[in-house]
């Protein structure tokens, strides 16, 4: 992966920190932009998206849907943020999420491990803050474009189409239950992926303990969350999110339909805190032992 050395000059005061975030931002974005395999995941995250406006101008065109198609996920506000999560019925997202996410950050700290990047990096001023949110910021920028983005122009598209969107928007609370649970996901699989790849110097290790994480963590919720045990749902990533998302809808008015309720507030910030917590914990003891 390559570095990009800003030659920094001397300074008669420290540089800004965007000034200091931004040349290990680029050398993890930059890069990741130019390779084929991430240009095809952000290609295919959008394929979902056309499906559905096709759906929807024939639905508008014709008056129902094809085939046995029962509903849209623009049909209800529950089932926009789901789009996004990529928990529940319409989790169409959560594959590009978990590939994106992989492909750009597993190797996030891991190839600046095994290269020694990371002294030539922290023999400039930069932090070892600096150094951690800029490669937070690099991942959550490729799980904003294909879970968050697509999700937006989604909701953005029914309402131009349709012109009608009252029986989707209750309290106008869609759009800021799709926001903030994309927020909480694009933050924790960030989190969680760059420490996944500060505890290995292999990326393939990182990106095979990401996806166990996300495929059993959906698994364990989707089996064993039951009524009187509706917390196990914290162990997944997406089921977190998405239950930020369903609670805002359901204070707001709206029809949210679950098998399993989802998380409470207290929950949702206990069980996100501490994998923020944990993660950052990891990412710091790792950049420790790094000697400028």
């Amino acid at each position: 992966m390559p570095v990009f050395d800003q030659g920094y000059a001397p300074l008669d005061e420290p540089p800004r920190a965007m000034s200091r975030v931004w040349p290990i931002y680029a050398s993890l974005v930059a890069p990741a932009f130019r390779r084929r395999v991430v240009l095809a995941i952000l290609a295919m995250s959008l394929t979902k998206l056309g499906v559905q406006v096709v759906l929807i101008q024939f639905k508008l065109s014709v008056g129902k849907l094809p085939f046995k198609i029962a509903q849209l996920p623009t049909d209800s506000a529950q089932g926009m943020v789901q789009f996004v999560t990529g928990a529940g019925q319409w989790g169409g997202q959560w594959l590009w999420v978990a590939l994106g996410t992989l492909v750009v950050g597993a190797g996030a700290i891991a190839h600046d491990q095994r290269t020694g990047a990371l002294r030539l990096y922290f023999s400039r001023p930069i932090t070892r803050g600096d150094y951690a949110l800029a490669k937070c910021l690099g991942v959550g920028t490729f799980v904003a474009l294909v879970s968050v983005v697509p999700g937006l122009l989604l909701v953005a598209f029914h309402a131009l189409a349709t012109k009608d969107t009252v029986h989707v928007d209750p309290g106008g609370a869609t759009l800021p239950a799709l926001l903030a649970a994309g927020a909480l996901l694009v933050a924790l699989s960030s989190l969680a992926m760059v420490a996944l790849s500060a505890l290995v110097r292999s990326a393939r290790v990182a990106g095979i303990a990401w996806l166990a994480w996300l495929v059993i963590g959906d698994w364990v919720a989707w089996r064993h969350a039951t009524p009187d045990n509706p917390w196990i749902q914290a162990v997944s990533l997406l089921r977190l999110a998405g239950s930020l998302g369903e609670r805002m809808l359901m204070d707001a008015g709206a029809e949210v339909r679950f098998d399993v309720a989802p998380l409470d507030y207290g929950t949702i910030a206990l069980a996100g805190s501490a994998i923020a917590t944990a993660a950052m914990f990891v990412i710091w003891l790792r950049l420790r032992e790094v000697r400028r």
